[in-house]
């Protein structure tokens, strides 16, 4: 039967209504706490899994919150079983009644911050994996089946665009949050070279990268024939 304004039903007492409504209360918290705790569980044990150490600073500050925030989320949704307790037979469900409300209220704003600090934290790490996946992708494609990439840092020129793709692939992997403020670019022919500057952090937390780097492209039938970069490759080295 519906509600009045008053929100008791037509005929029940004062006491009734009371009773139905923290019933109703703590049977929504049974409904809440079980994610919570599933929720808490998952991370804490994120820490000791292989990949946390190759976590940013960031990444890690916000795994951190939203632990807190499903500590604090279960301490919520578990007071008002306690305050229950506490009170027992004390005659003061209406003032239980009203607290518990407002715990219950706090404690689903904390696992709604949880869910969502988790949330962003994976979708960021998966996007910017999703976006190194794209750029080797689009490099490869760009490239003449002999097609040269070659950069200081690998010994050897890569040759082809498979090569190119898999010997990228895992440096652009661990970039984030990249700039390249472009200085210069210059056209002759088939052939373009820029000049830039390269400002990223890594997604290993092992720092960040700036440095200033040259690219001379050349193209041969709407194809990348050999993509040169030029930078000073001794900190990467050291």
């Amino acid at each position: 039967m519906a509600d009045d304004e008053a929100g008791a039903n037509p005929g029940e007492t004062d006491k009734e209504r009371v009773d139905r409504e923290l019933i109703e209360l703590l049977n929504e918290v049974r409904v809440a706490l079980p994610g919570v705790q599933v929720l808490f569980a998952f991370l804490l044990t994120v820490p000791f899994q292989q990949g946390y150490s190759k976590l940013t600073e960031f990444h890690k500050d916000m795994m951190l919150a939203a632990l807190l925030s499903a500590a604090v989320s279960i301490i919520l949704l578990v007071a008002p079983t306690a305050h229950h307790r506490i009170l027992f037979r004390q005659a003061n469900k209406q003032k239980l009644l009203f607290l518990a409300n407002r715990l219950l209220l706090a404690g689903t704003v904390f696992l709604a911050a949880s869910i969502s600090i988790s949330v962003f934290v994976v979708t960021d790490i998966f996007i910017s994996r999703l976006w190194a996946s794209i750029s080797t992708a689009l490099l490869a494609a760009l490239v003449a089946p002999d097609g040269r990439y070659e950069d200081p840092l690998f010994p050897e020129p890569l040759i082809g665009p498979a090569a190119i793709r898999d010997g990228v692939a895992p440096a652009i992997a661990d970039i984030r949050d990249l700039r390249i403020p472009v200085k210069l670019i210059a056209e002759h022919g088939d052939t373009a070279i820029c000049e830039a500057s390269f400002l990223s952090e890594l997604a290993s937390g092992d720092g960040r990268l700036d440095f200033e780097f040259a690219m001379v492209v050349e193209m041969r039938d709407g194809k990348i024939a050999r993509l040169t970069e030029y930078f000073d490759a001794s900190p990467f080295q050291q």
